[in-house]
């Protein structure tokens, strides 16, 4: 049981989405947690948009941040009703201060608009509701699922695995991991939590297996052009140098010597290109080196 001794809160008020509440209620519980329905008063029943109820075990005003380790916001219309309660309002603001685990999906975001939980903080949410997390602070991330520290965020009902891998894994205590702070299904791998490592190259931020496949595209590219250059007599020799010539010639000059010469300019890059390669592997191995070795300190300390 990965969270056995751990309490979580799942908000709830009227026009909620039916799965981003039962997801979590029963995810949570499968996995050893006491699970608590928070709404706005206590022992009331809420529908959801298609009339499923959810009866609230406690209401916002009798509870504490100090009650929970997590605190889920499920999406819908209902949002935009508990940010009408200013106890439930409370418990989210105080719940993300402390650090404790604060998730939101879908138009749940709308709820940490109406605190300072997103001020700087990389999140996503149910597109339309973009312009209101980033006019509250936060850093908008078009992925399933957004972890930055101890704030979770997701766009909509797909995600939901994700979601709830990722905060299951926070509630156990294991850092997010290098990267951007965007995780999504495909890098929560197995029990362990494994992340695929992301690494920035020259501006872009790139897995071990993209990374491969777009060096591999460009040793292909590079081999084509060194086939097409090698062709006999398809580009004639220059005139050298070419900066000689007439001045509206100087480009085409040295365009010719280029194609004419390339081959011998791959010869050049391909040692260096290869050094490269070694060196942004080496990158990934030892980012991948240090998940493995967070991961097993957090294994035993969960």
């Amino acid at each position: 049981m990965e969270l056995q001794g751990k309490r979580a809160a799942v908000l709830v008020e009227q026009m909620y989405q039916e799965l981003e509440v039962w997801y979590p209620v029963y995810r949570l519980r499968e996995a050893g947690c006491t699970v608590t329905l928070v709404g706005p008063d206590a022992g009331q029943t809420y529908p959801s948009k298609l009339g499923y109820p959810a009866k609230s075990d406690e209401a916002a005003s009798d509870v504490s941040a100090d009650d929970f380790d997590i605190l889920v916001i499920p999406g819908g219309y209902a949002p935009d009703h508990m940010r009408r309660c200013p106890a439930m309002i409370r418990l989210v603001s105080t719940m993300a201060e402390q650090g404790k685990v604060v998730a939101a999906i879908c138009h749940g975001g709308w709820m940490l608009c109406s605190t300072q939980a997103l001020k700087g903080r990389k999140a996503t949410c149910f597109f339309a509701i973009k312009d209101d997390v980033i006019n509250a602070g936060g850093k908008y991330v078009d992925a399933e699922v957004v972890r930055d520290g101890n704030l979770i965020t997701s766009r909509k009902p797909d995600d939901l695995p994700a979601f709830m891998q990722a905060i299951i894994q926070a509630a156990r205590g294991a850092e997010a991991g290098p990267g951007d702070g965007s995780l999504t299904g495909s890098d929560l791998c197995g029990s362990q939590g494994m992340q695929r490592i992301r690494i920035n190259y020259y501006g872009i931020l790139l897995t071990k297996r993209a990374y491969l496949l777009a060096t591999t595209l460009a040793g292909l590219t590079a081999v084509l052009i060194w086939v097409f250059v090698v062709w006999k007599g398809l580009i004639p020799p220059p005139e050298w140098p070419p900066w000689q010539q007439k001045p509206l010639m100087v480009g085409t000059g040295l365009a010719a010597w280029f194609f004419n010469h390339v081959y011998t300019v791959l010869w050049v890059l391909i040692p260096l290109e290869g050094i490269d390669i070694l060196i942004v592997l080496r990158r990934f191995a030892r980012l991948e080196a240090e998940q493995r070795a967070q991961l097993s300190k957090s294994s035993v300390h969960s």
